[in-house]
């Protein structure tokens, strides 16, 4: 990879690796790169309009969404950004009701589930579901504890 970072998004769409934002040697980046894995070369492409780290990627609709994430300064954001791969570019969504990073998330049934994370205070144990359709966010029952820096996958109508 040729950006060397930590706490990035990374995400798989049509058979190539996306490698987004992050925490860089002097801070959050916004660089994104791709691995193709037919070519085995990594290109740049357009930056992630706000540099963030501790941050996850899901795709739904063959667009991937970036929610949240760590800012420069330490403090979190609630910003949602969603990436176009065929258009090579970003545009921003509807706001996660919380800023958060260090989250989990996952996609299910076409929407997007995130899960818990660092709300620049403390842990949270809060669930929210995005629909992109409807470009809202909806809070869901909570975890049954506070916790970041998970994973989260759906497999078989369940989300783990």
């Amino acid at each position: 990879m040729p950006t060397a970072r930590s706490g990035l998004a990374v995400a798989v769409y049509e058979n190539q690796i996306y490698a987004i934002a992050g925490q860089a040697l002097n801070g959050p980046t916004a660089v994104v790169e791709r691995y193709d894995l037919e070519t085995q070369k990594w290109d740049t492409l357009a930056s992630k309009p706000l540099a963030v780290a501790d941050v996850q990627s899901a795709v739904v609709g063959g667009r991937l969404f970036v929610p949240g994430g760590r800012l420069a300064d330490g403090t979190v954001t609630n910003r949602l950004e969603v990436y176009d791969p065929r258009r090579n570019l970003w545009e921003q969504r509807q706001s996660v009701p919380v800023a958060v990073s260090a989250y989990a998330l996952a996609t299910f049934e076409g929407k997007l589930y995130l899960f818990g994370g660092w709300d620049g205070q403390q842990f949270v144990d809060t669930v929210y579901e995005y629909d992109p359709a409807t470009d809202a966010w909806v809070q869901r029952t909570h975890m049954s504890s506070a916790r970041g820096f998970m994973g989260a996958a759906s497999i078989e109508g369940s989300i783990y």
